[in-house]
Protein backbone atom coordinates (compact mmCIF):
# COMPACT_ATOMS: atom_id res chain seq x y z
CA UNK A 1 0.00 0.00 0.00
CA UNK A 2 2.82 2.38 0.85
CA UNK A 3 4.55 2.35 -2.51
CA UNK A 4 1.34 2.30 -4.56
CA UNK A 5 0.12 5.49 -2.85
CA UNK A 6 3.23 7.48 -3.80
CA UNK A 7 2.24 10.76 -5.44
CA UNK A 8 3.49 10.90 -9.02
CA UNK A 9 3.84 7.14 -9.49
CA UNK A 10 3.63 6.38 -13.21
CA UNK A 11 1.26 3.74 -14.55
CA UNK A 12 4.28 1.66 -15.62
CA UNK A 13 5.83 1.81 -12.15
CA UNK A 14 2.48 0.98 -10.58
CA UNK A 15 2.22 -2.10 -12.79
CA UNK A 16 5.75 -3.15 -11.75
CA UNK A 17 4.88 -2.78 -8.08
CA UNK A 18 1.71 -4.82 -8.53
CA UNK A 19 3.80 -7.54 -10.19
CA UNK A 20 6.24 -7.38 -7.27
CA UNK A 21 3.44 -7.96 -4.75
CA UNK A 22 2.72 -11.29 -6.42
CA UNK A 23 6.20 -12.44 -5.38
CA UNK A 24 6.03 -11.31 -1.76
CA UNK A 25 5.44 -13.46 1.29
CA UNK A 26 2.81 -12.04 3.63
CA UNK A 27 3.45 -12.68 7.31
CA UNK A 28 0.52 -12.68 9.69
CA UNK A 29 1.32 -10.39 12.58
CA UNK A 30 -0.78 -11.54 15.48
CA UNK A 31 -0.07 -12.44 19.06
CA UNK A 32 -0.60 -16.15 18.37
CA UNK A 33 2.64 -16.13 16.36
CA UNK A 34 4.75 -16.60 19.49
CA UNK A 35 8.09 -16.93 17.67
CA UNK A 36 7.55 -13.57 16.01
CA UNK A 37 6.25 -11.90 19.17
CA UNK A 38 9.23 -13.13 21.19
CA UNK A 39 11.69 -11.62 18.70
CA UNK A 40 9.78 -8.35 18.45
CA UNK A 41 9.66 -7.97 22.23
CA UNK A 42 13.37 -8.84 22.51
CA UNK A 43 14.30 -6.17 19.97
CA UNK A 44 12.11 -3.56 21.65
CA UNK A 45 13.59 -4.29 25.08
CA UNK A 46 17.25 -4.65 24.16
CA UNK A 47 17.73 -2.32 21.19
CA UNK A 48 15.06 0.37 21.59
CA UNK A 49 13.86 -0.33 18.06
CA UNK A 50 10.51 1.24 17.12
CA UNK A 51 7.65 -1.25 16.93
CA UNK A 52 7.20 -1.21 13.12
CA UNK A 53 10.96 -1.69 12.61
CA UNK A 54 11.05 -4.45 15.22
CA UNK A 55 8.23 -6.28 13.40
CA UNK A 56 10.05 -5.99 10.06
CA UNK A 57 13.40 -7.12 11.47
CA UNK A 58 11.93 -9.99 13.50
CA UNK A 59 9.90 -11.19 10.52
CA UNK A 60 12.94 -11.08 8.27
CA UNK A 61 15.00 -13.00 10.82
CA UNK A 62 12.37 -15.74 11.08
CA UNK A 63 12.34 -16.19 7.31
CA UNK A 64 16.10 -15.70 6.76
CA UNK A 65 15.44 -12.61 4.66
CA UNK A 66 17.62 -9.55 4.20
CA UNK A 67 16.16 -6.12 4.96
CA UNK A 68 17.20 -3.47 2.45
CA UNK A 69 17.28 -0.12 4.25
CA UNK A 70 19.08 3.15 4.75
CA UNK A 71 18.15 3.28 8.44
CA UNK A 72 21.41 3.45 10.38
CA UNK A 73 19.97 1.76 13.49
CA UNK A 74 18.66 -1.19 11.49
CA UNK A 75 21.93 -1.53 9.60
CA UNK A 76 23.69 -1.96 12.95
CA UNK A 77 21.41 -4.85 13.94
CA UNK A 78 23.11 -7.27 11.57
CA UNK A 79 26.26 -6.83 13.65
CA UNK A 80 24.57 -8.21 16.80
CA UNK A 81 23.90 -11.61 15.29
CA UNK A 82 23.61 -13.59 12.11
CA UNK A 83 19.81 -13.67 12.47
CA UNK A 84 19.49 -10.04 11.43
CA UNK A 85 20.64 -9.45 7.87
CA UNK A 86 20.56 -5.97 6.41
CA UNK A 87 21.80 -4.35 3.22
CA UNK A 88 22.20 -0.63 2.68
CA UNK A 89 21.00 0.94 -0.54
Amino acid sequence: MEFLSFDGLSAEDSALFIELTKRLTVIDVNFANSALMTRVIELRKTRSVKLPDAIVMASAALYSATVVTNDGLLLKLDKIGADYQTQAF
